[in-house]
């Protein structure tokens, strides 16, 4: 992992009493490869629905490297003895946001027969530098919580490169983006950006409730 954003310290501690009960792992690795299969179901809608040929092929790219991750996340989930499956309402992370987001939905264009738009896209990318960023620092910080289970540290590795690679391109075309709306690009990012910690707080909320209360007291 080639980017190192700044670890607290509390927060890996408490991250890896979660994760020394099996339920605390397997429930976010669970939710890390719903996310992650979410991700590519939706990039794969907008692959359809652009007919800017540099998109798509950024698009399909990423949509690849999402669904690489929800198998990865699957793969060590059943390992450790887990099973994937869907996540209750309150800890669908990407449901969550897009809920509060207005209940945006691409699908919906795609059934109502439409292509994407400018705003569409300006959405789209706005929710992914918010979502990607934290979701890398996210990993850095579980990276570390893991200890010993170098297996799922090794899963979390392979993953936090490509998410390199996805904030990279994805504020390289933020860029473009702003040049021409950037009152737009500016609003949208604020908009993600202030809705995110509230998400990762009610999930985070979602998750200790379903822990033993002893695991919080460990050393």
């Amino acid at each position: 992992m080639r980017l190192q954003p700044r670890i607290d310290p509390q927060m890996v501690e408490m991250t890896s009493h979660v994760l020394r009960q099996p339920i605390g792992l397997h429930l976010t690795l669970n939710s890390f490869r719903l996310g992650e299969l979410q991700g590519a179901r939706d990039l794969a809608t907008m692959v359809e629905l652009t007919d800017d040929m540099h998109l798509r092929m950024q698009w399909t790219r990423h949509a690849m490297d999402e669904g690489k991750h929800a198998y990865l996340f699957a793969k060590r989930l059943v390992e450790l003895g887990g099973e994937p499956g869907p996540m209750p309402p309150e800890m669908d992370f990407l449901e969550m946001l897009r809920t509060r987001a207005n209940g945006y939905d691409v699908h919906a264009k795609k059934v109502a027969g439409e292509k994407l738009d400018d705003a569409d896209v300006i959405r789209f990318f706005a929710a992914a530098k918010i979502v990607e960023e934290n979701a890398h620092a996210s990993l850095v910080m579980y990276h570390e919580a893991l200890g010993a289970d170098f297996g799922t540290r090794k899963v979390i590795e392979t993953v936090a490169i490509d998410e390199e690679y996805h904030i990279s391109y994805v504020n390289a075309e933020i860029e473009k983006l702003r040049s021409r709306f950037p009152k737009e690009m500016n609003e949208m990012i604020a908009l993600y950006h202030d809705l995110y910690p509230g998400v990762y707080a009610d999930f985070n909320e979602a998750l200790l409730a379903r822990l033993e209360p002893i695991a919080l007291g460990e050393g």
